[in-house]
């Protein structure tokens, strides 16, 4: 399935999300795949003031039906910007949105 979503991918976002954590084994697709669950919770995180940015959380199943939290902006271009992401461990995903993602 395609997603309708539009996605900024360069030289940084990919080297952090698929080499500098190679162990976690994921791919671009299964990244994208998270935002088109459509139980998938999008929750605002910061304002970064260095960067002069808002980031997000998006947590859903991903294509290979792992649970997925993803961090991400919206591009001046309205483009998603992953940035990182994890696994998401199901009993500490509750406490974190209850302490407000801290």
């Amino acid at each position: 399935m395609e997603t309708p979503y539009t996605f900024e991918w360069d030289f940084a976002n990919m080297k952090h999300i698929l080499e500098d954590n190679a162990a976690r084994a994921i791919d671009i697709q299964e990244v994208e795949s998270v935002f088109d669950d459509p139980g998938k919770v999008v929750k605002f995180v910061e304002f970064d003031e260095v960067r002069d940015e808002q980031r997000f959380s998006v947590v859903g199943l991903s294509k290979n039906n792992r649970l997925l939290c993803i961090i991400f902006v919206l591009t001046t271009s309205d483009l998603i910007r992953p940035i990182t992401y994890w696994k998401v461990i199901r009993g500490k995903l509750k406490t974190r949105y209850e302490n407000g993602g801290n």
